[in-house]
């Protein structure tokens, strides 16, 4: 049997169910759980036909995969930039760039996981993160450890003699003020009073994370 060749008039409409439905995967995925999410919900949170996810995806592992990879690409698209940056500037060279660098890459993050449109992919993050398989090994290997490891390295520039202890749980601990924002959301906004992170919410948050990392250096022997 011949396979059709696929008409080009045709692509930007398969291209926009492919969209939605990863979309309407993502939010499914991360609120009930791969086992728990139905094709069915997914397809009807997507409003399409539930035979275009065999179509396009050929089932529903094909799917989840598709979602964790568009949340992997829009991690790095946003962040890993900032990263390779500082790594071809060689800031850990300055202890001052270096600061200005961890600030630099810890409000990005900020930036990424305040968005609303972060709740959905968050919780994903947060499922793969309480059990680990083959999709939390993609972004950790692909965004997460080469983010990390950037900031342990200017870490170790800041505190060349290690008074602040091992750099690598420093900088799991720094990461843990910005995961925040996701993980315990609700309580956050609640506690703080806000009802929404917007712009001026967002430059507080970051202002309020810098000076963490000011008092947190002033005392180590390359403080800038």
């Amino acid at each position: 049997m011949t396979t059709p060749i696929p008409n080009p008039a045709q692509r930007p409409r398969a291209d926009a169910t492919k969209d939605a439905l990863i979309r309407a995967a993502v939010a499914v995925f991360g609120r009930d759980g791969f086992q728990a999410a139905s094709t069915r919900a997914i397809a009807q949170e997507a409003g399409v036909n539930q035979a275009l996810i065999k179509y396009h995806f050929a089932n529903k592992q094909g799917l989840y995969d598709a979602a964790i990879q568009s949340i992997a690409d829009r991690m790095g698209t946003e962040v890993l930039p900032i990263f390779h940056a500082i790594e071809a500037n060689r800031v850990e060279d300055d202890p001052a760039a270096s600061l200005f660098a961890l600030k630099r890459m810890l409000g990005a993050m900020i930036g990424l996981l305040a968005r609303e449109d972060a709740a959905n992919w968050a919780q994903l993050i947060v499922r793969e993160q309480q059990s680990p398989g083959p999709a939390f090994l993609k972004i950790y290997d692909g965004i997460m450890a080469p983010a990390l490891t950037t900031m342990a390295r200017l870490v170790n520039v800041l505190d060349p003699a290690g008074r602040l202890g091992d750099p690598k749980l420093l900088v799991i601990t720094l990461v843990g003020q910005v995961l925040v924002l996701r993980v315990a959301h609700a309580t956050m906004m609640r506690f703080v009073g806000w009802d929404r992170i917007g712009d001026k919410e967002l430059e507080e948050i970051r202002a309020r994370i810098g000076r963490n990392l000011d008092r947190l250096f002033a005392e180590t022997e390359h403080a800038p």
